[in-house]
């Protein structure tokens, strides 16, 4: 039941039209993610072909434009510098490229947290943990 509910998602997705609040990288990498929970279910003969994820994967990127090219234009740049098979691509390699795209797309959302922000709330935390041992400090004190 768990692999076909994957399946299905996986086969049905479009980042459009679920409303989908995050980056565009967390879409892709969730995408990724959800096609090696469903590849880890199968037995070998019954997995997917890298083909058949990246035809997935690929229709589930309709809506931003500068992700529904990514695929094409990988083509293209094989085609133009003579790779035997130009259409040959893994879904590893394709889900790269689409992360590639989406990064410049996020950080102009101001979605994609960088170190900036976790450093911060670091030092917020460990800033909360020594003043709760300068306080147990304080009430040891006569």
């Amino acid at each position: 039941m768990r692999s076909q509910e994957l399946l299905r998602w996986a086969h049905t997705a479009q980042l459009t039209n679920l409303n989908h609040h995050g980056t565009y990288q967390s879409w892709i990498t969730n995408f990724s993610e959800t096609i090696r929970q469903y590849q880890a279910l199968q037995t070998d003969e019954n997995k997917l072909s890298d083909q058949m994820c990246v035809d997935f994967l690929n229709n589930s990127m309709r809506g931003p434009t500068h992700l529904e090219g990514v695929l094409d234009i990988c083509y293209t740049a094989r085609r133009a510098a003579g790779t035997p098979d130009p259409f040959n691509i893994t879904f590893k390699e394709y889900v790269e490229r689409l992360i590639q795209a989406a990064q410049p797309h996020d950080e102009t959302l101001g979605q994609n947290r960088g170190r900036g922000s976790r450093s911060a709330n670091f030092h917020s935390i460990l800033g909360d943990e020594s003043d709760e041992e300068e306080d147990s400090d304080d009430k040891d004190d006569p």
